[in-house]
């Protein structure tokens, strides 16, 4: 995707599962050479334990947009669907005031079946114009 050929590179497998299925995935990208730490699982581990939770909820709407039209998102569907995800991070533990979220909306050109994966603006003014609406 940016010039580079994969068929240069060395796959690194970390993980539990990782290292089977690395020959698999080499094979299928032309990579000759598998590297596979010692210690790849605990690095696998502590990587997790430094990344942050994540939790995501979706559900299906239909809004059709206009160039230089308001896109009236449902904020009460927003709310609900924002509750729920921060109601499964507080019954894991997290705190309330440790908790952000963000809005995304899975946006689509009319007559097309690729969604764009794009972030919401709150009030939706303007939006379409960020993403080349004609």
């Amino acid at each position: 995707m940016r010039g580079f050929d994969t068929k240069d590179h060395v796959l690194t497998a970390f993980g539990g599962a990782g290292p089977q299925h690395a020959c698999g995935v080499a094979r299928k990208l032309g990579i000759e050479k598998v590297l596979v730490p010692r210690y790849g699982g605990v690095l696998s581990a502590y990587g997790l334990s430094l990344s942050d939770a994540m939790v995501e909820e979706t559900g299906p709407e239909k809004i059709v947009a206009k160039k230089g039209g308001e896109v009236n998102v449902n904020g009460e569907r927003f709310r609900k669907l924002e509750e729920r995800a921060k109601e499964k991070l507080r019954k894991e533990g997290y705190k309330e005031e440790d908790i952000q979220t963000e809005k995304f909306l899975n946006l689509r050109y009319e007559g097309t079946d690729t969604a764009i994966f794009t972030k919401s603006k709150e009030d939706g003014k303007g939006f379409w114009e960020d993403y080349g609406a004609r």
